[in-house]
């Protein structure tokens, strides 16, 4: 019935070019409550379910302390992904992608991220180090960025529900069938000696992943497993590892706002860092303040979708790839100075940075503008002199809670 008289208010104003103003009621409730100026405005380009979880939160103040390894005197990480074949199996084409970013850019990312996974279409890898992963984060390391690494315990490429038989389950995970796997993984990780951020389990509030939001492990369980890798890392004294937790923030299929149910606790979490696009506001950074305000967060991976742009509306005309582009380097680097910690532009948009298209060339123009902003630590990164860029203990990154400024 809710549903009912939500669409019906919809296509009523819809059709008197009304604008309507929502708000959530003490019980969750949408409400659609006239024109009043304290909420957000609704029109033919905002999604009511986003702007109803936006209408009531101003900018959170930050809990941010001295925390993890961040950048110095309040700089954003900047990153890339590079569209390319995993580093270790092309170094060399993966260094021709860099180096055509910094080309079009004028300046290096900090910063970048890869998906690994347990296997393949051919069937699960014996362990860690049978792959190129593991060349492919040296790789990184030796462009100077510090790898985001988001772990998929499931093989590529399935990426269908009806294809999540070869995950891991978790009640193998839990007692211990692959914590070889895990303590092989960690083992690589510590031997770098450089910083590396660990992304497991990503997008729990996505329908297809086993450890999703259809899946049987439920947030319990989901909490649970995050945590068992994590404890590993840690027997393994793999200090220079920080943790991140990372959501999908997009709209549609997903169901974005439930994604705070899988948050590990700030005692597992280093990192909030999720995965945007424009199918949600750039602004939507105010509903993870709400629920996490105490952890930095980086977006580590966002992309452009031109189809997608029903679901936006900026802060000023109409919805364009500029616009939104413009939004996330406003909001990001002035909005939410104190917890927003870096930027990953995932070189698999579907607009991409110097294309030719409408959308891509906006996106580009206002990239570029946003990208040489002074608060963005450029690489490549000085592993020698770490301390230089980042706040850290003895030389390299340490997973030591508020590391002293």
């Amino acid at each position: 019935m809710k549903t009912m008289k939500l669409l019906l208010v919809i296509l009523l104003c819809s059709e008197v070019g009304l604008k309507v103003v929502w708000s959530e009621d003490a019980a969750g409730s949408v409400q659609a409550a006239g024109p009043a100026s304290a909420s957000i405005v609704f029109d033919n380009c905002h999604d009511p379910v986003i702007d109803r979880t936006l209408a009531n939160f101003p900018p959170v103040a930050s809990k941010v302390a001295n925390t993890l390894w961040q950048p110095k005197n309040g700089k954003l990480f900047h990153g890339y992904i590079m569209p390319s074949a995993q580093p270790g199996d092309n170094p060399s084409g993966y260094r021709e992608k860099l180096n055509q970013y910094i080309a079009l850019t004028g300046v290096a990312p900090s910063l970048t991220r890869i998906d690994v996974y347990i296997g393949d279409d051919t069937g699960p890898y014996p362990d860690w180090s049978s792959k190129t992963y593991a060349k492919s984060i040296d790789v990184i390391h030796d462009c100077g960025m510090i790898p985001i690494v988001a772990f998929f315990p499931m093989c590529k490429p399935h990426w269908t529900k009806a294809d999540i038989s070869n995950a891991w389950k978790l009640a193998d995970i839990l007692g211990g069938a692959h914590d070889a796997w895990l303590t092989d993984m960690a083992r690589s990780f510590k031997a770098t000696r450089k910083p590396i951020m660990l992304l497991p389990l990503p997008a729990p509030n996505v329908w297809q992943w086993a450890w999703g939001i259809s899946g049987d492990w439920k947030a319990a369980g989901y909490i649970s497993a995050y945590k068992h890798i994590a404890d590993i890392f840690r027997k393994e004294g793999a200090d220079n590892v920080a943790f991140c937790f990372g959501p999908e923030m997009s709209a549609g299929d997903h169901d974005w706002q439930s994604y705070w149910r899988f948050y590990p606790g700030d005692e597992e979490v280093d990192y909030v860092a999720p995965n945007i696009s424009n199918k949600i506001p750039a602004g939507a950074m105010d509903w993870i303040l709400r629920h996490i305000p105490q952890k930095p967060v980086l977006y580590s991976s966002w992309t452009l979708q031109p189809g997608l742009f029903r679901w936006y509306c900026p802060s000023g005309g109409p919805p364009t790839a500029q616009a939104y582009t413009r939004d996330m380097f406003e909001f990001s680097l002035n909005r939410w100075p104190a917890n927003m910690t870096g930027l990953v532009f995932n070189g698999y948009s579907e607009s991409t940075l110097g294309g030719t298209d409408a959308a891509s060339q906006g996106l580009t123009t206002e990239y570029l503008a946003g990208i040489k902003n002074d608060k963005f630590l450029n690489g490549p990164l000085d592993w020698k002199n770490l301390g230089d860029q980042l706040y850290t203990n003895g030389g390299i990154v340490t997973n030591v809670p508020h590391a002293p400024k």
